[in-house]
Protein backbone atom coordinates (compact mmCIF):
# COMPACT_ATOMS: atom_id res chain seq x y z
CA UNK A 1 0.00 0.00 0.00
CA UNK A 2 2.86 2.39 0.85
CA UNK A 3 4.41 1.83 -2.55
CA UNK A 4 1.08 2.58 -4.24
CA UNK A 5 0.70 5.86 -2.30
CA UNK A 6 4.24 6.97 -3.19
CA UNK A 7 3.50 6.41 -6.90
CA UNK A 8 0.44 8.61 -6.52
CA UNK A 9 2.28 11.33 -4.63
CA UNK A 10 5.32 11.48 -6.89
CA UNK A 11 3.55 13.29 -9.77
CA UNK A 12 1.96 15.69 -7.29
CA UNK A 13 5.34 16.50 -5.76
CA UNK A 14 6.93 16.98 -9.17
CA UNK A 15 4.14 19.25 -10.38
CA UNK A 16 4.22 21.14 -7.07
CA UNK A 17 7.94 21.86 -7.49
CA UNK A 18 7.32 22.89 -11.06
CA UNK A 19 4.55 25.23 -9.95
CA UNK A 20 6.85 26.74 -7.32
CA UNK A 21 9.58 27.29 -9.93
CA UNK A 22 7.02 28.81 -12.28
CA UNK A 23 5.96 31.26 -9.57
CA UNK A 24 9.61 32.16 -8.98
CA UNK A 25 10.12 32.61 -12.73
CA UNK A 26 7.10 34.93 -12.90
CA UNK A 27 8.49 36.88 -9.94
CA UNK A 28 11.85 37.33 -11.71
CA UNK A 29 10.08 38.47 -14.86
CA UNK A 30 7.84 40.87 -12.96
CA UNK A 31 10.77 42.36 -11.01
CA UNK A 32 12.66 43.09 -14.22
CA UNK A 33 9.63 44.51 -16.01
CA UNK A 34 8.62 46.65 -13.03
CA UNK A 35 12.17 48.03 -12.84
CA UNK A 36 12.22 48.88 -16.54
CA UNK A 37 8.78 50.47 -16.38
CA UNK A 38 9.83 52.60 -13.42
CA UNK A 39 13.09 53.53 -15.16
CA UNK A 40 11.15 54.55 -18.27
CA UNK A 41 8.80 56.73 -16.24
CA UNK A 42 11.67 58.39 -14.39
CA UNK A 43 13.58 58.96 -17.63
CA UNK A 44 10.50 60.55 -19.23
CA UNK A 45 10.11 62.81 -16.21
CA UNK A 46 13.77 63.80 -16.53
CA UNK A 47 13.25 64.47 -20.24
CA UNK A 48 10.35 66.77 -19.42
CA UNK A 49 12.48 68.58 -16.87
CA UNK A 50 15.30 68.87 -19.39
CA UNK A 51 12.92 70.39 -21.96
CA UNK A 52 11.76 72.96 -19.43
CA UNK A 53 15.37 73.74 -18.46
CA UNK A 54 16.31 74.32 -22.10
CA UNK A 55 13.28 76.53 -22.68
CA UNK A 56 13.99 78.57 -19.54
CA UNK A 57 17.77 78.44 -20.10
CA UNK A 58 18.12 77.49 -16.44
CA UNK A 59 19.77 74.15 -15.73
CA UNK A 60 20.23 74.12 -11.94
CA UNK A 61 17.35 71.68 -11.30
CA UNK A 62 18.87 68.98 -13.51
CA UNK A 63 21.71 67.67 -11.34
CA UNK A 64 19.63 66.51 -8.33
CA UNK A 65 17.19 64.70 -10.63
CA UNK A 66 19.98 63.09 -12.64
CA UNK A 67 21.56 61.87 -9.41
CA UNK A 68 18.22 60.37 -8.30
CA UNK A 69 17.89 58.62 -11.66
CA UNK A 70 21.44 57.23 -11.45
CA UNK A 71 20.83 56.01 -7.90
CA UNK A 72 17.67 54.27 -9.03
CA UNK A 73 19.67 52.43 -11.71
CA UNK A 74 22.33 51.48 -9.14
CA UNK A 75 19.73 50.24 -6.69
CA UNK A 76 17.90 48.28 -9.37
CA UNK A 77 21.17 46.74 -10.54
CA UNK A 78 21.80 45.56 -6.99
CA UNK A 79 18.37 43.95 -6.76
CA UNK A 80 18.70 42.23 -10.14
CA UNK A 81 22.27 41.08 -9.36
CA UNK A 82 21.22 39.45 -6.12
CA UNK A 83 18.30 37.53 -7.60
CA UNK A 84 18.53 33.76 -7.62
CA UNK A 85 18.35 32.32 -11.13
CA UNK A 86 15.33 30.10 -11.75
CA UNK A 87 14.20 28.28 -14.85
CA UNK A 88 17.01 29.50 -17.08
CA UNK A 89 16.78 33.17 -16.10
CA UNK A 90 20.55 33.71 -16.38
CA UNK A 91 20.55 35.14 -19.90
CA UNK A 92 17.48 37.33 -19.29
CA UNK A 93 18.78 38.60 -15.94
CA UNK A 94 22.35 39.16 -17.16
CA UNK A 95 21.15 41.03 -20.24
CA UNK A 96 19.02 43.23 -17.98
CA UNK A 97 22.17 44.05 -16.01
CA UNK A 98 23.96 44.91 -19.26
CA UNK A 99 21.02 47.15 -20.19
CA UNK A 100 21.19 48.89 -16.81
CA UNK A 101 24.93 49.51 -17.28
CA UNK A 102 24.10 51.09 -20.62
CA UNK A 103 21.40 53.23 -18.99
CA UNK A 104 23.86 54.39 -16.33
CA UNK A 105 26.30 55.44 -19.06
CA UNK A 106 23.44 57.19 -20.90
CA UNK A 107 22.56 59.12 -17.74
CA UNK A 108 26.14 60.09 -16.93
CA UNK A 109 27.36 60.92 -20.42
CA UNK A 110 24.10 62.09 -21.97
CA UNK A 111 22.57 64.17 -19.20
CA UNK A 112 25.53 65.52 -17.21
CA UNK A 113 26.75 67.98 -19.89
CA UNK A 114 23.55 70.03 -19.52
CA UNK A 115 24.40 70.69 -15.88
CA UNK A 116 27.35 72.83 -16.99
CA UNK A 117 25.12 75.13 -19.03
CA UNK A 118 23.72 78.51 -18.06
CA UNK A 119 21.78 81.31 -19.70
CA UNK A 120 24.83 82.21 -21.80
CA UNK A 121 25.26 78.77 -23.36
CA UNK A 122 25.45 78.98 -27.13
CA UNK A 123 22.91 77.19 -29.30
CA UNK A 124 25.61 75.05 -30.96
CA UNK A 125 26.65 73.74 -27.52
CA UNK A 126 23.04 72.85 -26.75
CA UNK A 127 22.69 71.18 -30.13
CA UNK A 128 25.83 69.07 -29.57
CA UNK A 129 24.59 67.94 -26.14
CA UNK A 130 21.17 67.13 -27.58
CA UNK A 131 22.75 65.11 -30.41
CA UNK A 132 24.60 63.05 -27.80
CA UNK A 133 21.26 62.17 -26.18
CA UNK A 134 19.80 61.28 -29.57
CA UNK A 135 22.71 58.92 -30.28
CA UNK A 136 22.24 57.21 -26.90
CA UNK A 137 18.51 56.87 -27.54
CA UNK A 138 19.21 55.14 -30.86
CA UNK A 139 21.70 52.78 -29.19
CA UNK A 140 19.07 51.95 -26.57
CA UNK A 141 16.57 50.51 -29.07
CA UNK A 142 18.39 47.19 -29.71
CA UNK A 143 18.64 46.63 -25.95
CA UNK A 144 14.89 46.97 -25.56
CA UNK A 145 14.21 44.72 -28.54
CA UNK A 146 16.52 41.97 -27.25
CA UNK A 147 15.13 42.24 -23.71
CA UNK A 148 11.61 41.69 -25.05
CA UNK A 149 12.82 38.69 -27.04
CA UNK A 150 14.57 37.19 -24.01
CA UNK A 151 11.49 37.82 -21.88
CA UNK A 152 9.26 36.00 -24.37
CA UNK A 153 11.63 33.04 -24.51
CA UNK A 154 11.85 32.94 -20.71
CA UNK A 155 8.08 33.01 -20.33
CA UNK A 156 7.65 30.27 -22.90
CA UNK A 157 10.31 28.09 -21.29
CA UNK A 158 8.65 28.48 -17.88
CA UNK A 159 5.08 28.09 -19.15
CA UNK A 160 3.63 31.42 -18.13
CA UNK A 161 1.82 34.04 -20.15
CA UNK A 162 2.97 37.62 -20.25
CA UNK A 163 0.59 40.30 -19.10
CA UNK A 164 -0.05 42.48 -22.20
CA UNK A 165 -0.50 45.49 -19.89
CA UNK A 166 3.08 45.17 -18.63
CA UNK A 167 5.63 46.43 -21.12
Amino acid sequence: MKKYISYLLLPLLISGCSLLDQRKAVAINDTIIRANTELGTRAQDYGTLLGKAIAARSYVALKPERIKLARFVDSTSGVISSMEDVGGSEEFRNYELQYLRFEKKFINEGFTPFEQFDGNTRMDELKTAWQRITIFAEKEKPFVTKLKSLQLAYAEKNHFKLDPNKK
